[in-house]
């Protein structure tokens, strides 16, 4: 059973726990639940007409040391912790504000933190500092990382320090890398799944670089290199190439004289 701290400084700590939404799951929580005050994520917020399929936020007891958590699944759940001086209503307030985001400080979007391999990246990848930050009044949150390139492990973020905030927030750099590292990582296994192929991380993580510096988009060529990288061994480098006579070619271009390039034996 995962163990969560009851106190901070002497100061006791209370736990809630943020369970997402997946087939059958409501209405098993809902048996589960043994006079613990829930209710859903999604109440009196833009999200509300989605209400059945809303996270639910529950109250847990006993300073986190609740027989409830043996039975929600660690792939479904959030468990946040808050000062005891901080109300129920108020954690709940200040869960439904971090749903509100600027990406690049402009554009109005809703983020959906809860959802399990959101969670992985944005709280694994993200700066200490600006995931403290980000939760505002609530002490840490304590998540099971599912991102695609690491082992599964519950691992807590946060710096037990409570400063209540419910301004919308400005995705900082960190957290946006962190969501666009995800994004690359699902590519990187639609690529293996399509050619049928194991995945290298570092390999393939070095492909998505050298198509981002070199201005390779389109998916069909991408893949190309992704195949050429999985026979050889490494990413492609222009250790033989002159780069820039190769930044003057068109993106099939580049492809084709990357693979030539192996073909004929020389190290990329």
């Amino acid at each position: 059973m995962l163990k969560l701290k009851a106190e901070h400084q002497g100061q006791p700590v209370r736990w809630y726990a943020l369970v997402s939404d997946a087939p059958d799951l409501r209405q098993q929580v809902y048996q589960w639940l043994d006079g613990h005050d829930c209710e859903p994520l999604y109440l009196s917020t833009p999200l509300e007409p989605l209400m059945a399929q809303s996270p639910l936020l529950i109250t847990l007891k006993y300073g986190g040391g609740d027989a409830l958590m043996t039975q929600l699944p660690p792939a479904y759940t959030l468990y946040f912790s808050a000062p005891d001086s901080l109300s129920a209503d108020e954690v709940a307030d200040q869960l439904r504000w971090r749903m509100l985001v600027y990406y690049h400080g402009q554009t109005r979007g809703l983020l959906h933190y809860y959802q399990p391999q959101i969670a992985g990246y944005f709280f694994s990848r993200t700066d200490d500092a600006v995931t403290s930050s980000w939760l505002g009044g609530l002490y840490s949150v304590v998540y099971y990382r599912q991102t695609l390139s690491e082992p599964q492990c519950w691992q807590e973020a946060g710096d037990y320090t409570s400063h209540p905030d419910q301004d919308i927030r400005v995705l900082q750099p960190s957290q946006e890398q962190a969501l666009e590292v995800m994004f690359q990582e699902r590519e990187i296994v639609q690529w293996a799944q399509h050619s049928r192929a194991p995945i290298d991380w570092p390999v393939q993580h070095a492909v998505t670089r050298f198509c981002h510096h070199h201005h390779i988009e389109e998916k069909a060529l991408k893949y190309r290199l992704r195949n050429l990288s999985a026979k050889t061994g490494q990413p492609p480098v222009l250790t033989h190439t002159d780069e820039t006579g190769f930044a003057r070619l068109n993106e099939a271009e580049k492809v084709n004289q990357l693979e030539s390039i192996a073909l004929k034996g020389v190290s990329l």
